[in-house]
């Protein structure tokens, strides 16, 4: 009785069949692919993109220069260079440089979390793709801007 069953699966090509039968469910699903450069896809809120640094709401920087995040880095992309003025009586310490290599980030938050001024933030932009690997470090300036979006 096998044999006889083999023999037919042979002769009506069972393989081909149960292909274009599924191939045939699949025709008739709706589409889920996004035009991309005109459909942009919802982002959730957890979402971990561009890293930026914040401002205080009367526009003076938050970032005093700890070097927190530069330590808490596993990937090593941020360097920060911090200095101290005196401001009057008080001794002011902040960032002089800030920088981030945007191709060595994994994304962790680790170093959002080291901050102990919530100076950095992630946010959920995911469109800074580059021909030229130099544009891709990010200065202190650039951000700002970021944050500032």
């Amino acid at each position: 009785m096998s044999i006889l069953k083999k023999f037919i699966d042979r002769v009506l090509f069972k393989e081909i069949v149960e292909a274009l039968n599924l191939t045939f469910k699949h025709m008739f699903v709706r589409e889920v692919t996004f035009e991309y450069p005109h459909v942009k896809r919802d982002i959730p809120d957890t979402r971990r993109g561009a890293l930026c640094l914040l401002r205080y709401e009367d526009g003076t920087e938050r970032c005093v220069g700890c070097d927190l995040c530069e330590a808490a880095c596993p990937s090593h992309c941020i360097k920060v260079v911090s200095t101290e003025e005196q401001n009057g009586r008080v001794l002011v310490r902040y960032a002089k440089e800030f920088y981030i290599d945007m191709t060595k980030c994994v994304f962790c938050g680790f170093c959002v979390e080291a901050c102990p001024v919530n100076a950095l933030g992630m946010t959920k932009m995911y469109e800074y793709s580059s021909e030229d690997k130099r544009t891709l470090l990010f200065d202190k300036t650039r951000l700002y801007e970021i944050g500032e979006t």
